[in-house]
């Protein structure tokens, strides 16, 4: 029953984190993948510019800060090199 409880609440803290950073960053984050593990929250994507990076990066801090339990937070967006 816990665990149940857990992962309904990993689901809920992933889909906004998801919802915050497409609409803070107009979805130019490309290939973003979120997962949570133990207590860490892992973000992973490529963005067209670092201001896009920065974007994501403080639309995932407002999340967690909201959220009740402390996390680690490890963001892992790269950006895109120009062709």
């Amino acid at each position: 029953m816990l665990a149940q409880k857990n992962q309904l609440a990993n689901a809920e803290l992933l889909w906004n984190l998801e919802r915050q950073i497409v609409q803070r960053t107009l979805g130019r984050v490309r290939d973003l993948q979120l997962e949570t593990k133990d207590n860490r929250v892992v973000v992973r994507g490529f963005t067209p510019s670092y201001f896009m990076k920065q974007l994501a990066i403080q639309a995932a801090l407002e999340v967690l800060d909201l959220e009740q339990t402390p996390r680690e937070l490890d963001i892992q967006l790269d950006v895109m090199p120009r062709e």
